[in-house]
C-alpha cells in the first residue's frame, strides 16, 4: 500500500528525516483535521416534533415518511471543530405538498435559529437530491446542529406509488379470495372539502386507479365528529388499498373494512 496507508519509509534511531517526508506528514495532518469529508445520516435518528411523520420499514423500504403537515428534526452527529460546508439529501414527493429543509442550530441555552432553509415546492413523485449550502459552519461547543424538515402542506393525500403505501386488505380474504364489498371511511383532523378523491389499488406489482369516490365530486367532512363512507364493490382483487385526494384544511386518515353479504 502507498501513503498514507502505509509508511512513507522506516527509520533507524539516526536517521535523518527527509523534508519531503515531513511535508507529507504536515498535509497529512491538515486534511485530517480540515479537509472535505462526506457523512452519512441514516433517517433511524429522525425525531418526529408535530405532524404525521413516520419511518418506514416495510417491503425494505426505509425511508422516513409525512403523511401530513408537521415537522421532523434529524440530529447532525458533529464533534466540537467539525465544519459542515452543505447538505444533500434525497426526496421524493406528491406533487401538492411543500417541503421546507432547514439546518439549525441549537444552542446550550435551549434557543434555536436556522442557519440555512430552502423551499421545495410541490415536489414531485420521483427521487431527487436537494442541496443546501450551510455556510461553512464550525461546531465550537456552544451548539448542536440538526436537520428540521416541514411539510407544511394541507394534508394531501397522496397517489400512491410504493409498495408500503395504502393499507394492506389481504387478512380480509377468506379461503384465499378477497372481500367483494369494501367499506372506504374518512375522517378528518378538521372541517374540509376533499377534491379529486380516488380509490387505488395495488396488484400484479403496481398501482391501478380503481374509481373515482362520491362519483368524483367533492367530499365535505364538517368536523372532527363526521366523516364519509362508501361502499366500494369489486375492490378485493387488491392486496392494498389507498385513497388520494387533496383536503382543504387538516390531514384525513383513511380505513378499509370487510363489508359482510348477508346469504
Amino acid at each position: 500500500m502507498a501513503w498514507p496507508n502505509s509508511r512513507l519509509r522506516t527509520y533507524s534511531p539516526a536517521s535523518p528525516i527527509p523534508s519531503a517526508d515531513m511535508n507529507a506528514i504536515q498535509d497529512a495532518i491538515v486534511q485530517g483535521a480540515h479537509g472535505d469529508k462526506t457523512l452519512v445520516l441514516g433517517t433511524l435518528a429522525e425525531i418526529p416534533t408535530a405532524g404525521a411523520w413516520e419511518f418506514v420499514t416495510a417491503g425494505a423500504v426505509y425511508e422516513l415518511r409525512s403523511t401530513g403537515s408537521g415537522i421532523c428534526v434529524i440530529p447532525i452527529p458533529l464533534i466540537i471543530g467539525d465544519r459542515i460546508k452543505s447538505l444533500t439529501i434525497g426526496r421524493y414527493g406528491d406533487g401538492a405538498a411543500d417541503l421546507i429543509l432547514s439546518v439549525v442550530k441549537r444552542f446550550v441555552a435551549g434557543s434555536v435559529s436556522a442557519i440555512s432553509s430552502v423551499t421545495i415546492t410541490n415536489p414531485p413523485a420521483s427521487y431527487a437530491d436537494t442541496t443546501l449550502d450551510v455556510i461553512d459552519t464550525v461546531v465550537d461547543g456552544t451548539f448542536s446542529l440538526a436537520i428540521e424538515l416541514n411539510a407544511n402542506a394541507t394534508g394531501a393525500l397522496a397517489v400512491p406509488a410504493l409498495v408500503t403505501d395504502g393499507a394492506d386488505i389481504t387478512p380480509m380474504r377468506h379461503g384465499g379470495y378477497g372481500p367483494n364489498r369494501i367499506l372506504v371511511s374518512l375522517d378528518g383532523s378538521a372541517a374540509q372539502n376533499i377534491t379529486t378523491p380516488t380509490l387505488w389499488g395495488w396488484r400484479l406489482s403496481q398501482w391501478w386507479k380503481f374509481k373515482l369516490l362520491n362519483a368524483g365530486g367533492t367530499i365535505a367532512i364538517a368536523g372532527t365528529d363526521n366523516g364519509y363512507a362508501e361502499i366500494v364493490d369489486g375492490a378485493g382483487i387488491f392486496e392494498r388499498l389507498a385513497v388520494s385526494g387533496t383536503p382543504s384544511a387538516g390531514t384525513t386518515a383513511q380505513r378499509f373494512e370487510r363489508v359482510e353479504l348477508a346469504d
